[in-house]
């Protein structure tokens, strides 16, 4: 995995027009939620306890994570539907698409 770093100043920021200013940040909300539920769900799937209630106890986490986990999911769906593809944002970036983007974008 790459990970990249940068920073963006509040001027630049507000510089962008506000419907593309709105689904960055909701993005990038939805990104940091399902990043997390994903760390949470790695550390409660370790279901080598010695002692079984605290296995039941992780394999609980466990259900609980990953129901909420599909629903982030499926909120992110809804929110990329929504607010990206049927969009004026997201009809300007289809142009920029590359062909493996074009592709998948004519699958769903």
């Amino acid at each position: 995995m790459t990970l990249y770093r940068t920073t963006l100043d509040k001027e630049v920021l507000l510089g962008i027009p506000e419907e593309e200013r709105r689904l960055f940040l909701g993005l990038a909300h939805i990104t940091n939620e399902i990043r997390g539920f994903q760390k949470l769900l790695l550390w409660s799937s370790d279901f080598q306890e010695e002692d079984p209630v605290l296995a039941r106890g992780r394999i609980t986490f466990s259900l609980q994570f990953l129901r909420i986990l599909a629903g982030k999911l499926n909120e992110a769906y809804e929110v990329v539907t929504r607010y990206f593809l049927k969009s004026r944002t997201g009809r300007t970036f289809q142009d920029r698409l590359t062909e493996e983007g074009k592709d998948a974008r004519s699958r769903n």
